[in-house]
């Protein structure tokens, strides 16, 4: 197993060759070595696993902390609010894509490559943190790659942090962010004639658009948490910024307990988003290109692009990271993807299960 730390990621991502991740040919020792390497990079790149079936992707992510009981009740298909689906035969792997499915683990079905939550295109947030016990692991395995388009964008919370200033790390230590999860809120809208929520995100993906649905001061908040997370690193200290603003309710003063006002949350949190999440240089300079506006991007950044391949299997801890699709209006050609990710252990496992 060879782990190359991802230079361009600032801190966080590595690759990892000469490892197949197949369970019959993984042993305790190579297990360990994963959940090391994910302990210390927070998001990893497995390229080649094209063999891999949804029963090994299953096995590796049980490797990390997630809900035993969510695993052995988990039956039939599901279709989520998200136009993802879940295989018959493999109840807690999601597809997605843009391709039609004949028999596909048991699913016959045309996948939706598009909808209002991401026609805009950004939308960085990180995977259920409308929870009290946040979801640890996702995992995509792509079966099929776009020709073009179709990148997933990934910025690590430490790298958002660092790119703020002294006085912002002081103002962003002292939020909690309050957060209403969207299937228990839009079913309260719904009752009240109210339109429900969609992530219809301005270009830069950390600010809904003008005139779109959001959380009310009467919808329910169903999870709170430090919008900065610390941990210990060689010795010192490190802070990491992780949220997703399109299902922020509010923002509460730790200090004072106060709860901003919706306008001053949404700004408050673009403010702090917006350093970290600019393209790294490599990705600006090609976003330019495309475009034809002939910015070099040297401004450099913190966030960048996976470019999918046939094989990947990637995966990130959503304690750490924040990621967005780009625009499936741009996508060329086909593209699967099988999706999972399990609820984190129930408290107080979850607070063992923080320390990984």
């Amino acid at each position: 197993m060879r782990v190359q730390p991802l230079a361009r990621a600032l801190g966080a991502g590595a690759v990892i060759t000469d490892i197949d991740l197949r369970a019959t040919r993984m042993t305790p020792s190579l297990w360990e070595g994963v959940r090391e390497a994910f302990a210390e990079f927070h998001f990893l790149h497995f390229p080649g696993q094209a063999a891999l079936q949804p029963s090994d992707q299953l096995h590796f992510a049980q490797q990390f902390p997630h809900d035993e009981e969510h695993v052995k009740t988990a039956s039939g298909p599901i279709q989520s609010p998200f136009s993802l689906t879940t295989l018959p035969q493999h109840p807690l792997v999601m597809a997605q894509g843009n391709c039609a499915l004949a028999d596909h683990y048991g699913l016959t079905a045309q996948l939706e490559a598009a909808d209002l939550a991401v026609e805009s295109g950004l939308e960085w947030h990180t995977d259920n943190i409308d929870s009290p016990t946040q979801s640890v692991l996702t995992s995509l395995h792509c079966l099929a790659a776009t020709r073009s388009g179709g990148e997933t964008m990934f910025a690590a919370g430490p790298a958002v942090f660092s790119a703020l200033s002294a006085e912002q790390q002081r103002l962003a230590s002292t939020l909690t962010a309050r957060y209403t999860r969207w299937d228990e809120t839009n079913a309260q809208r719904a009752a009240q004639g109210l339109s429900k929520i969609q992530a219809m995100m301005l270009p830069d993906g950390i600010r809904l658009a003008p005139g779109a649905p959001h959380p009310l001061p009467g919808d329910t908040v169903t999870a709170e948490h430090p919008l900065v997370r610390w941990s210990e690193r060689r010795g010192q200290q490190h802070g990491s910024l992780v949220t997703t603003p399109s299902i922020l309710h509010s923002l509460r003063r730790a200090t004072t307990g106060e709860v901003l006002g919706y306008e001053e949350s949404r700004d408050t949190l673009a403010e702090l988003l917006q350093p970290g999440t600019a393209l790294h240089h490599a990705e600006a300079a090609a976003a330019a290109a495309a475009a034809g506006d002939g910015d070099d991007g040297s401004s450099g950044g913190r966030a960048w692009a996976h470019v999918w391949q046939r094989g990947d299997l990637v995966c990130w801890d959503n304690r750490w990271m924040i990621h967005s699709t780009t625009s499936p209006l741009l996508w060329v050609g086909d593209r699967l993807m099988h999706r999972i990710r399990l609820p984190a252990p129930p408290a107080p496992s979850n607070v063992a299960a923080a320390s990984l």
